[in-house]
């Protein structure tokens, strides 16, 4: 693991939940945002509104805000739809809809390609007891997206290895092999199911890193927080890495930004 006095200074990406905390996070040092549909962070995050777009938009378009801010749009149908429906695999409905809903946001004139601006999905297909990549479906997507970056979801972790003693293996090698293929520009995950503090994700995270290197950015998410977030680095340590959190606490119930959260993560990454 690397020492403290070697990190390489890494950026924090925040998810949005709603356009109403994007200023405040950026404010705080956020430099890029991932807008979802208000009220969805319990089911992962679902594709937002044109009028959340809207008002996100012209939120961060303040004389204060000098920086650029990427955004990048939630592409989710629905979450996890019972035991009957798996995460990440859609029906052809559903993938139209997810293709309608790019169009749209690129129709809208809100995004710049040259910010940085882009997509996040992620689609899976079963082959036999087996979730793979659906190469062809998200290569489309994909296309659909340009001149807008795209971005694999955490769909990503379902099919790595979920066997620590295994590390990447075989099939987790294809699916990184998989998102060069599909022309994707990054992937967020966190190494396997069940977030980055699970046993044997950060080992994978760092050969993910490593493998994906100068090809596809990797953004490291799900239970990203300050108080562990430089022992993560020391594990997957790399150029150009992302930090991914939502930066959310529990209060009464409820879910709440934490500004303070977001001023300890971009200081703990610096």
């Amino acid at each position: 693991m690397a020492s403290n006095s070697t990190l390489t200074a890494a950026q924090l990406e925040v998810p949005i939940f709603g356009p109403d905390t994007g200023a405040l996070a950026v404010v705080n040092g956020a430099r890029r945002l991932e807008l979802n549909h208000a009220g969805s962070y319990a089911l992962g995050g679902t594709t937002p509104t044109l009028p959340e777009l809207s008002f996100l938009v012209a939120s961060l378009s303040t004389p204060q805000n000098d920086i650029p801010i990427p955004v990048r749009i939630m592409i989710r149908p629905r979450g996890p739809g019972g035991p009957d429906t798996q995460d990440f695999l859609y029906t052809p409905s559903e993938i139209a809809t997810m293709r309608e809903s790019i169009i749209a946001f690129k129709a809208s004139g809100l995004l710049n390609p040259s910010r940085g601006d882009g997509f996040v999905f992620g689609l899976l297909r079963r082959r036999g007891a087996r979730l793979e990549i659906d190469v062809e479906t998200n290569r489309e997507l994909v296309e659909t997206a340009r001149p807008y970056k795209a971005v694999f979801h955490r769909a990503f972790d379902d099919v790595l290895s979920v066997d620590p003693a295994l590390g990447l293996g075989e099939s987790g090698r294809g699916a990184m092999e998989c998102l060069v293929e599909c022309g994707l520009d990054g992937v967020l995950t966190s190494g396997g199911r069940g977030g980055v503090m699970v046993e044997g994700n950060g080992e994978r995270l760092g050969d993910v890193v490593r493998e994906l290197r100068g090809r596809v950015e990797v953004v490291v998410g799900g239970g990203v927080r300050s108080k562990s977030v430089r022992e993560l680095r020391g594990v997957v340590q790399g150029e150009g890495v992302w930090f991914h959190s939502s930066c959310l606490v529990a209060v009464g119930g409820e879910m709440e930004f934490d500004e303070g959260e977001v001023r300890a993560l971009v200081e703990n990454l610096s």
